[in-house]
């Protein structure tokens, strides 16, 4: 039986790379949706990483120094939909 969709809140990003992110706090998820339409699922991040990126100059140097290759990662489903307010219905995060 397949798991419910679920709403997300995602945060928009003003990065060429980036659409979007979420961060959900007590699973220790981030997850991202690229421009190119693919979504990383990044498991164990603490929120300061997840804060320091949403508050650095340059996201891209901030993702690839902190964020890409650091944690362990997987694809995730891109957003289904996304609303004015920046809520996206996406498949909810595999448990690995």
């Amino acid at each position: 039986m397949p798991l419910p969709v679920a709403a997300v809140k995602m945060v928009p990003v003003a990065e060429d790379s980036f659409v979007a992110v979420n961060y959900m706090a007590p699973a220790r998820q981030l997850r991202i949706a690229f421009r190119n339409g693919t979504t990383l699922l990044c498991h164990n991040v603490p929120g300061f990483r997840y804060d320091g990126w949403l508050a650095a100059p340059r996201k891209e140097a901030y993702f690839k120094t902190f964020i890409e290759h650091q944690f362990l990662a997987q694809p995730a489903p891109p957003p289904d939909k996304v609303d004015t307010s920046g809520t996206c219905f996406c498949e909810p995060p595999a448990l690995i």
